[in-house]
């Protein structure tokens, strides 16, 4: 990994966003899941790489802890009103992404990719 002192501000704060982020997914419980949905609502969730990162990180906590996939799944459904400005937006790209279309496109994605096995 990189030297943290070659990194610029911006994926400083990615990393610490991901950091908290992991740290509040590994304490979700569905009996804590409505206090740490509203620290999730705390982060600063305002860039693509960011969301993108995010979305990942909760795809895969639902996939390895299955029992815990109801409760990650509703994490989603809180979180589909997100929509940050697209980083580099082509001319004829929309200017901003939403979690929803974010995480359908990673499921489709890695839906396809299984499916050429």
């Amino acid at each position: 990994m990189a030297d943290l002192d070659s990194l610029d501000i911006p994926t400083l704060q990615n990393m610490e966003v991901i950091r908290k982020l992991q740290g509040i997914l590994n304490k979700l419980t569905p009996e804590n899941a409505a206090k740490l949905t509203q620290e999730v609502d705390r982060l600063s969730i305002d860039n693509e790489e960011r969301l993108t990162r995010i979305i990942r990180l909760i795809f895969d906590k639902a996939v390895c802890e299955t029992v815990f996939v109801v409760v990650y799944a509703n994490l989603c459904r809180h979180m589909l009103q997100i929509k940050v400005p697209v980083d580099n937006p082509k001319e004829d790209e929309k200017k901003e992404v939403s979690f929803r279309k974010k995480l359908l496109t990673l499921c489709q994605t890695l839906f396809e990719a299984d499916n050429k096995d």
